[in-house]
């Protein structure tokens, strides 16, 4: 799968930002760059598929005048508006971890600029002086500061599993006694991308003081660990062992490339224990390099104490790399084979294995032509029932004989070899590694999401048997059929401990936390490409869930176009919404209310999707929701929509203020006593259009109580004011008046606007 991708540069002053898009894993070899082999004064724009995509080209030149180390050469980044950004595109791959390193010497800005908005991680050497790192889509503080004229060495630790990086920051040329981050666990940019697919830097923003940025020294590497390629060794006391190589790899094994020189410390548990890189002439080392651009290094080890000694091999200064460590056995000089062989093997599979008879004084016996019985050791577990495919053998030729034989089971052994006629004659190989050739992953489906399910995992070799003395922990992974990929998705427990296995077969309880069509992949932790993966399973919600809120307080009911919500919501077996459910819910609901038919949902739903809903007729309703393809269902309870009338209550009053009383009653005409809730707004109608006539109660909401409101209304003239409630519901309203008179409601009411007419009627 290739999919695109970007890398972006950005930061108030110098940044690293790694984009990045989804990809199978893919084996990719370490990237170096040091700008040496490139020629001064020159732009880096165009050569080795660098380029340049703002500020121009003459911006972003090799330089040979500032370096970390005063020679070679580096990457000057010139200040200049547009801002500078560098970068290369290529396909870096997805092995987690990925470790991105450059040495960096940064400009001063005057601004700082905001974290991009997609790719992996960005660092920026900010204006206020600090170094800050993107966490999402906001920067932290590291806690380092820096200054314009030191160079500085920036690693980020990328893990496309987790989607998070860790940040380490030193001074270039200080070794770290402790290799510890200075930030860890920041999330990616965007957490949907995993694939490494550019690099790139940028000059400072707004520069000041400080104009250009220098990088140099950049590195792209995979490295996991250090391993032991070759198997563990029975060495007889005070002889020299053969080659032990150990090599450079990354998480899944495989071998990596060095991109300068590294030194590895040489450690035993024997105090008595030495090294040295040449088996001839022999010189005591502690330390050995692992050269430049080579995958491993070779040295031989010596003991004059018996025993089983612990070597361990670990490269300084310390650089995140798990250590190489294996078992040595050291016997005493009577001895009389010696066993050799690869680690891991594969059970069921034919492995080459080495028998050499050594003489009392560890020389190779050239005449010795005996029969030899070889045994499986058991070493992890300790006990087991499967057997070598050869017992016996012979046929030595100048000492040594090489059989093709193979064992049917997982699980550590060793191999001991001993003379058929004299039991005293012995020899025995160091512990060998054999996995299962893959594993059977079962379940049935469908399945309910969250909650918990039989899984049966079978460990096999070559031939298809089960291996009894499989004992390894196994990884469970989602492989997404449809949809086609979840947040969050993830198996409770994650893991299958190598203990529950038994007779190579694994029985355990999991849970699934998503929705969809999956298949389960598992696969061994140490060797992840032991792996297989299920049939396809369907995982189901639980439930439907329709929910709607109680009336306001006071009442049973709601009027008529009241708006309330309804949930609507997928849930999972511990009653929550399942997050990544995209399914059709069918609805079935009254006409009177806006309810769609069907709704699918979306991943902006989160599983629960509220609807607002308002009657357009009184009744008794409920609401229904079925998902079809699990035909699960569920309805709300039942809700009662009623009608009401706002009545305003006609008065009369002199000109100036009065109280205007308004009612909300049912059907029979009762006041509503127990609506406290509800709030209208009126409307004045003048009888003479002049805005003579206001109220507060036109701007300013007013709430009932017990069923009734009273508001002000004044005037500066006789003339009829119409009352005219108003709400966003769809209530009954019954207008009212307010007369407005020369006299009190007991005179004799003569309305002002009245006189005024008869008065001009006088005047014609």
């Amino acid at each position: 799968m290739c999919m695109s991708s970007r890398i972006i540069k950005s930061g108030a002053v110098l940044a690293l930002l790694l984009a990045i898009s989804a990809s199978a894993h893919a084996v990719t070899d370490s990237y170096y760059e040091d700008f040496n082999n490139r020629d001064p004064d020159v732009t880096i724009n165009g050569q080795d598929f660098w380029s340049v995509t703002q500020g121009g080209d003459s911006n972003a030149i090799v330089d040979d005048t500032t370096t970390p180390t005063g020679t070679g050469r580096s990457l000057e980044i010139v200040d200049t508006t547009p801002t500078v950004i560098v970068g290369r595109p290529r396909d870096y791959g997805n092995v987690s971890p990925t470790w991105v390193s450059y040495v960096v010497k940064a400009a001063s800005g005057a601004k700082q600029r905001s974290v991009p908005s997609t790719g992996i991680a960005a660092v920026t050497f900010d204006y206020s002086g600090k170094i800050l790192a993107s966490n999402g889509t906001s920067w932290v503080d590291t806690g380092m500061t820096y200054t314009g004229d030191q160079w500085y060495e920036i690693t980020l630790k990328l893990d496309f599993t987790t989607h998070r990086y860790d940040l380490y920051v030193s001074n270039f040329g200080v070794p770290e006694v402790q290799f510890v981050p200075v930030k860890s666990n920041l999330q990616f940019i965007d957490t949907s991308v995993s694939k490494l697919s550019k690099f790139g830097f940028g000059g400072p923003y707004s520069a000041a003081g400080i104009k250009s940025s220098y990088v140099d020294d950049i590195s792209i590497t995979y490295i996991y660990r250090l391993e032991f390629i070759t198997t563990s060794q029975t060495v007889v006391q005070d002889g020299i062992s053969g080659p032990m190589a150990v090599q450079l790899q990354d998480f899944y094994a495989e071998p990596q490339t060095a991109i300068e020189d590294y030194t590895l410390d040489l450690k035993s548990t024997s105090s008595r224990g030495k090294f040295s890189l040449t088996k001839e002439p022999w010189v005591d080392v502690t330390q050995i390099i692992l050269p430049k651009s080579s995958q491993q290094v070779t040295f031989y080890y010596k003991d004059s104490a018996t025993g089983s000694p612990v070597i361990t091999v670990a490269e300084y200064p310390e650089r995140g790399w798990l250590d190489a460590l294996q078992q040595q056995r050291i016997i005493p000089k009577t001895a009389y084979f010696e066993v050799s062989t690869t680690t891991p093997q594969i059970a069921g599979q034919n492995f080459n294995l080495s028998i050499t008879a050594k003489d009392e004084d560890g020389n190779i016996d050239i005449n010795y032509s005996g029969a030899i019985d070889l045994a499986a050791v058991y070493v992890s577990p300790s006990t087991g029932t499967k057997h070598l495919s050869v017992e016996t053998a012979s046929g030595f030729s100048g000492g040594k004989l090489e059989l093709n034989i193979n064992y049917p089971d997982a699980g550590t052994i060793s191999i001991s070899v001993s003379d058929h006629d004299d039991l005293s004659k012995t020899g025995s190989s160091g512990s060998i590694v054999f996995l299962p050739v893959s594993f059977s992953v079962a379940a049935e489906t469908p399945q309910i999401v969250s909650q918990s399910f039989n899984l049966e995992v079978e460990a096999k070799n070559l031939q298809g048997q089960l291996t009894p003395n499989y004992k390894s922990n196994v990884r469970l992974l989602p492989t997404f059929v449809s949809p086609t990929s979840a947040d969050g998705a993830a198996f409770l427990p994650a893991t299958i401990s190598g203990e529950t296995f038994s007779g190579g077969k694994a029985s355990l309880s999991v849970g699934y936390n998503r929705w969809g069509t999956i298949k389960i992949k598992a696969e061994d932790i140490l060797y992840p490409s032991v792996s297989a993966e299920s049939s396809e399973i369907q995982f189901f919600p639980k439930a439907v869930k329709v929910s709607t809120p109680a009336p306001p307080s006071g009442r049973d009911f709601f009027y008529v176009g009241e708006v309330f919500p309804v949930d609507i919501s997928v849930v999972d077996a511990a009653e929550s919404p399942i997050p990544n459910f995209t399914g059709q819910v069918v609805i079935t609901a009254s006409p009177n209310l806006n309810l769609p038919s069907e709704y699918n949902f979306d991943s902006n739903d989160h599983g629960k999707r509220k609807f607002s809903v308002f009657s357009k007729a009184t009744g008794t309703f409920t609401v229904k929701a079925r998902e079809p393809i699990s035909n699960l269902s569920a309805e709300s309870g039942q809700f009662v929509v009623k009608n009401a009338t706002i009545v305003v209550i006609d008065t009369t009053s002199p000109v100036g203020t009065t109280e205007i009383v308004i009612q909300l009653v049912d059907d029979q005409g009762r006041i509503i006593t127990t609506e406290n809730n509800l709030e209208i707004l009126v409307k004045l109608i003048e009888g003479l259009d002049n805005v003579s006539a206001s109220s507060m109660s036109t701007v300013t909401p007013v709430r009932f109580i017990n069923g009734q409101i009273r508001i002000t209304v004044s005037d500066t003239e006789a003339e009829e004011v119409g009352i005219i409630p108003q709400t966003a519901l769809g209530l009954k309203i019954k207008a009212g008046k307010v007369t407005f008179g020369r006299v009190a409601k007991s005179g004799i009411g003569t309305l002002m606007w009245r006189e005024i007419k008869e008065k001009q009627e006088k005047k014609k």
